[in-house]
């Protein structure tokens, strides 16, 4: 009688498929696990990347109709904008800053008052310079575009000419100022801000005023205090040639 032994066949085949059926289900939850987990990231990447992509070009067009409005002529800024994209794609190539964190500075300096042309001259030179003085003050590339033009403009620096000439010594005096005294970059721009105008207006170079802050941050004095407190110095040296 061979059916107790066919019998038992069907049960181990039954076992043995229901067995193969857990293990492919198994398999194929893990595959199913494990593309989530490979393909999330990559979604995520591919979204911030295009994320990143979106905000250039919506900077470079703000850049763009920044320099427009300023010369009155908008017929360009299509191919305005996009020049200042692909320079914001170079300059990050070769500096520390992110496409986007380049872009963002293109805008505070045409918003400045600074050209697209002088913006995009010579490879994009005075961003470039802007990213090396934020890399060596470990300050954001934005953050420094601010500080330098706020800066340029308590010294009395208000064409576009007079800034470019101070633009390279002023990054200068305030790396040096910042690296020989207890302050750094930002402190010593938000003084400035307060200090320069009236510095400016006695013939105070920025070499000295640098240095008049400097001191004042080894005594303790930085940022607004020490620009208030070198302002009000400064009204009592214009004081008396008022009284005259």
């Amino acid at each position: 009688n061979t059916r107790p032994a066919e019998n038992s066949l069907k049960g181990l085949s039954g076992r043995l498929q229901k067995g193969q059926f857990t293990l492919t289900s198994a398999v194929s939850r893990a595959g199913t696990q494990l593309s989530v987990a490979l393909t999330a990231p990559l979604l995520l990447a591919g979204k911030a990347a295009l994320k990143a992509a979106t905000d250039v070009e919506l900077l470079a067009k703000t850049t763009a109709s920044l320099g427009a409005l300023s010369n009155n002529d908008f017929s360009n800024v299509a191919q305005v904008a996009n020049d200042i994209s692909k320079s914001a794609v170079d300059i990050a190539k070769d500096v520390k800053f992110t496409t986007a964190e380049v872009a963002a500075s293109q805008v505070v300096l045409a918003r400045a008052g600074f050209s697209t042309n002088t913006i995009l001259t010579d490879q994009g030179r005075i961003v470039r310079e802007l990213s090396s003085f934020a890399a060596a003050s470990n300050i954001e590339l934005e953050q420094s575009a601010d500080l330098v033009v706020k800066a340029l403009g308590a010294l009395g620096a208000t064409s576009e000419t007079q800034r470019l000439d101070q633009f390279g010594n002023l990054t200068d005096i305030l790396t040096v100022t910042a690296s020989s005294a207890a302050t750094n970059v930002s402190e010593l721009g938000k003084a400035i801000t307060y200090a320069g105008p009236l510095a400016a207006t006695l013939g105070v170079s920025t070499e000295d005023l640098a240095a008049s802050l400097g001191v004042l941050a080894n005594a303790g004095f930085t940022s607004t205090l020490a620009g208030t407190g070198l302002r009000a110095i400064f009204k009592g040296l214009v004081a008396p040639t008022d009284a005259n």
